[in-house]
């Protein structure tokens, strides 16, 4: 299987408390901004989500949540709260696993519910508008810049990856609590943590929260019946690993003080203190755009319009396309394991029947024939297992990964809704402003809010853009490589089922 590249190794600093002027509060940027602005080099963001490679020695640290979860009981739902169903089903796009409990494939849904009151965070007040009063640290600073590609993110320097691995099976309660935890070890440390499904689901509160504008992909799913299988629970640390590793790419989120704080964090009363303190940040919401620096000019309000809406445009066609590929998936998910094992189960048992009845002869010369025909049923019977068992080398890891696309496309809808209504205040501000009913700071303020919006919104496009493209091609060459190999091994197993007919 092809693997993206990893992010690179050196560990980033610790959060600063370096304080610098808040020169970035005036969100000023170009004109003429468009997603394929030309000046200047482009240099690619990493993307992707192959897992990194494991580092050789690492120790191991005991953290919260691992033996015992006293410190989130009242007020978090634990990550076996919900049910499914044994029963196989395979409807819409939401795969089902064969021969493994079914998953709630709600990542979409899952996105929407997270991202629908992003645009009461944009924090469209005049006090949360004005210009902060103290300067903004330095680790705290987003800047974007301007490339051949457009206006993208600056690089996280110091990215650093992080392994997900060595899942445990637990419980408290004398054994009426159980969960799974499993096991993280960031190259910035190569100190291991454990961590809970529940905290992974804090964590990408802390994001959404955190980040009107950037889409944090969704998580694996809950599941509760059949959930300590090892083939689900793998299959879920496979999926964790993918989404730690798109974390880590992100030149934003990689650098968050929670991400830094969730990864090494060892200590019961350290992770109560970065918990308090990420939950209590002043740069969440609508204040996150203070520790925005942009470009110097403000941008076109009819150039901001026609590229979103242009993006709005591909966002659309795109959920459509990945939902009717997903959909396909799941059909071929389906038949693999049913439809086509039976019809070949049909031919083999054909082919015995036939050789049953020719062993009643009587001839004494008809055994190397039969025999032909007995390695040919045989045969038929191998390919059937080759059905049933292919699906989860092809067909399941393409409708994962394409849901995991269905909810950032999800999350793309809300922001994409959250930007206009931006523009809509800017203009329900000028005109107040024309109708003596509103100062023209307030409205220059307004106005430099949204193309504070506009301008992380561009960034976030291009990044998702830039990952998009390598991860398809990844994608899809996974696939065809897998499809291949499946259709050799069937050749190959046919033809040693012929050579029995060439030997006499």
């Amino acid at each position: 299987m092809q693997s993206l590249p990893e992010p690179s190794m050196p560990p980033p600093p610790l959060p600063g408390v370096q304080a610098v002027p808040a020169q970035q509060s005036s969100w000023q940027a170009p004109a003429q901004a468009g997603w394929n602005n030309t000046s200047s080099q482009y240099t690619q963001p990493v993307g992707g989500w192959a897992p990194p490679a494991a580092s050789t020695t690492h120790t191991t640290a005991s953290a919260p949540g691992a033996d015992d979860d006293d410190w989130d009981d009242d007020d978090w739902s634990d990550d076996d709260g919900s049910s499914i169903s044994t029963e196989q089903n395979y409807t819409g796009d939401a795969h089902r696993r064969v021969n493994v409990p079914q998953r709630d494939t709600s990542a979409s849904v899952r996105t929407k519910t997270v991202r629908m009151s992003t645009h009461n965070k944009l924090g469209f007040d005049i006090q949360l508008l004005s210009n902060p009063t103290q300067s903004v640290p330095e680790s705290e600073q987003v800047r974007i810049i301007e490339t051949q590609r457009g206006f993208e993110w600056e690089a996280n320097r110091n990215s650093f990856s992080c392994l997900v691995d060595s899942p445990k099976k637990s419980s408290k309660l004398k054994g009426l609590k159980s969960f799974t935890v499993y096991q993280l070890t960031p190259s910035i440390s190569g100190i291991a943590v454990q961590r809970r499904y529940k905290h992974f689901d804090w964590l990408i509160g802390r994001f959404v929260e955190k980040y009107p504008t950037i889409v944090i992909p969704p998580l694996p799913d809950k599941q509760m019946t059949g959930r300590y299988e090892e083939e689900f629970i793998n299959e879920r640390m496979k999926q964790l690993q993918e989404w730690v590793t798109r974390i880590a790419n992100h030149p934003v989120v990689s650098r968050s003080a929670v991400w830094n704080h969730f990864l090494t964090c060892t200590d019961e009363k350290g992770w109560k203190r970065g918990k308090r303190e990420a939950e209590a940040d002043k740069y969440k919401g609508g204040k996150f755009f203070h520790t925005v620096v942009t470009p110097a000019a403000p941008l076109e309000a009819a150039q901001v319009e026609k590229d979103i809406d242009n993006f709005y445009t591909f966002t659309k066609k795109m959920d459509d396309g990945v939902k009717e590929l997903s959909s396909a998936a799941v059909d071929q998910t389906k038949r693999y394991p049913n439809h086509f094992r039976k019809e070949y189960n049909k031919v083999s048992q054909a082919v015995n029947a036939v050789k049953e009845a020719f062993e009643t002869d009587g001839c004494t010369d008809s055994g190397p024939l039969n025999n032909a025909m007995a390695e040919t049923s045989k045969a038929y019977a191998d390919i059937a297992i080759m059905f049933q068992q292919q699906p989860n080398r092809d067909w399941i890891p393409l409708t994962d990964q394409l849901q995991v696309y269905r909810g950032i496309l999800s999350g793309f809808e809300a922001t994409l809704g959250a930007q206009k209504a931006a523009s809509a205040k800017v203009r329900e501000s000028q005109k107040a402003y024309e109708e003596g009913k509103m100062s023209d700071t307030d409205v220059q303020a307004f106005s430099s809010h949204a193309d504070a919006i506009s301008y992380t919104l561009y960034a976030e496009v291009n990044h998702f853009q830039a990952n998009r493209q390598q991860e398809f091609k990844i994608m899809m060459q996974n696939l065809l490589d897998e499809q291949i190999d499946f259709h050799r091994r069937i050749t190959q197993r046919l033809e040693e089922a012929k050579r029995h007919y060439d030997a006499f």
